[in-house]
């Protein structure tokens, strides 16, 4: 039962998966979901969770590599999601860097002034066009994301 998942979703348009063993471990002696928990969801795009059904064993494996790579030994998870912004920003990948974007700071509260913070750094390492880009899809999350408390208000 532990390396089943479950669906979580937390109003935001994205569904969660949790590895069950991984959410007990983490919530076992807590009412909620705590900080630390947040960084133990995986959000997998339409191809990953088609996946599931089919091919369980590539499931998992993807399911596990994920749940690694986020458990960091030394760097919090915050930190692991601005380096993924980072990341995602320099390859000017502006699918990538929107959802990165976006769960940074619907889930980790991350401003909108860190996320520019890291994009000096795309500038300085990646050049102006990645930069200017990465720049118009945040504005473009954090303005999707205020009409979106507006419209819930």
């Amino acid at each position: 039962v532990y390396n089943n998942t479950i669906d979580v979703d937390f109003g935001r348009g994205n569904i969660y998966h949790y590895k069950l063993g991984n959410f007990f471990r983490r919530i076992s002696n807590e009412t909620e979901i705590t900080e630390r928990d947040k960084g133990h969801y995986v959000y997998y795009g339409k191809g990953i969770r088609e996946l599931e059904g089919e091919y369980p064993d590539l499931y998992e494996l993807v399911s596990d590599l994920n749940s690694t790579v986020w458990e960091g030994k030394v760097i919090d998870y915050k930190t692991q999601k601005l380096i993924a912004i980072g990341i995602t920003a320099s390859r000017a990948d502006p699918r990538a860097t929107k959802k990165q974007m976006r769960s940074a700071i619907e889930v980790l509260g991350i401003t909108k002034d860190e996320i520019v913070d890291v994009l000096r750094v795309v500038l300085l390492t990646s050049g102006m066009p990645a930069f200017s880009k990465s720049l118009q899809i945040l504005n473009s999350v954090v303005e999707a994301i205020e009409e979106e408390r507006e419209d819930k208000a």
